[in-house]
């Protein structure tokens, strides 16, 4: 009996309430995607106009500094005239010893009152303009280092994140004939119904598939395909109809161990065809390109919210 044995299984996917709510997590990863990008590209605007507003500021404040730094240069040179006018003057109308003393007097007076604006000016050294930025590279490294260290601690907790799920049901029709005679043909019909699970790879995102950078705001980070990682096979929902019989066959059709083992095979097998479609890869990578990046966007937009993260394979 068990060399008669006939096994054909066809499968096909389950559209059910588990299939909507992954459509409906893929449209509101796609949503989260669109805004987490926006208010990144808000944040680096912002940072923009205060920049630019310090940097205005910094301006005027250098202009300012100029100005005064030139308005005691020319009393300086004022000073200096008037002193060589006053000495001029005096020995012009030979004035009286106690008048000259009276001049040079004043005249040292008034040197020493600007002495230290004089030397100020002399010795003060010009600021540039952006000053302020100065040290901000050592952040920016910073950054990118702390950015690296994050992805690849949570990448390790990770490991085969499952991203889809596919229901499948398998139609498997059994025949058993003595000398493959049809009045001694018995025919059953089983449904089987399983799961494949699509999993990716964490454990190969390292320090060489995460780029950062910090020019643009952007960190992308590399993952592999995704791959079917098992099928299960739901024993509890397997449906079996009646045993059609020819016309001289007798009893139910029954399966040997050996032969139920050979049931299951080619049911799993019909199962991994199925689920093995190009077209569920695809979506499969879809959903974990959203998915881990909603996994690594919070923990980079705490070190800096204006950073977005890019996932691709």
């Amino acid at each position: 009996m068990g060399e008669d044995l006939k096994i054909s299984s066809n499968a096909k996917r389950v559209e059910n309430e588990k299939s909507k709510k992954q459509e409906e997590e893929l449209q509101n990863l796609k949503k989260k995607e669109e805004e987490d990008r926006l208010k990144a590209e808000k944040k680096r605007e912002e940072s923009r106009l205060e920049k630019e507003q310090e940097a205005k500021n910094l301006r005027e404040t250098q202009e300012a500094k100029e100005k005064k730094q030139q308005e005691n240069s020319e009393l300086a040179a004022n000073l200096v005239k008037s002193g060589v006018t006053l000495l001029s003057g005096i020995l012009v109308t030979k004035m009286k010893k106690w008048m000259i003393l009276i001049c040079i007097g004043i005249v040292i007076i008034i040197g020493i009152l600007l002495f230290p604006k004089i030397y100020k000016f002399f010795n003060t050294p010009q600021e540039p303009i952006y000053s302020s930025y100065l040290g901000k590279s050592d952040s920016i490294i910073n950054h990118s280092v702390e950015i690296r260290n994050v992805i690849l601690g949570e990448a390790r907790e990770k490991q085969d994140l499952i991203v889809m799920e596919q229901d499948v049901e398998v139609e498997s029709k059994l025949e058993t004939s003595l000398a493959n005679l049809e009045i001694f043909k018995k025919t059953k019909n089983m449904i089987s119904c399983g799961t494949g699970v699509y999993t990716v790879d964490m454990s190969k995102i390292n320090d060489d598939t995460i780029t950062v950078d910090v020019e643009n705001n952007i960190v992308t980070i590399t993952i592999p395909h995704t791959v079917l990682q098992y099928t299960n096979i739901d024993p509890s929902k397997t449906l079996f109809q009646d045993t059609q019989k020819g016309l001289l066959a007798l009893g139910d059709l029954k399966l040997t161990p050996e032969e139920q083992n050979k049931v299951n095979e080619s049911i799993l097998n019909s199962m991994k065809t199925e689920l093995n479609s190009e077209d569920l890869f695809k979506k499969a990578d879809e959903i974990a390109i959203l998915k881990v990046r909603e996994i690594f966007q919070p923990l980079v937009s705490a070190i800096s919210e204006e950073f977005i993260v890019e996932v691709m394979q």
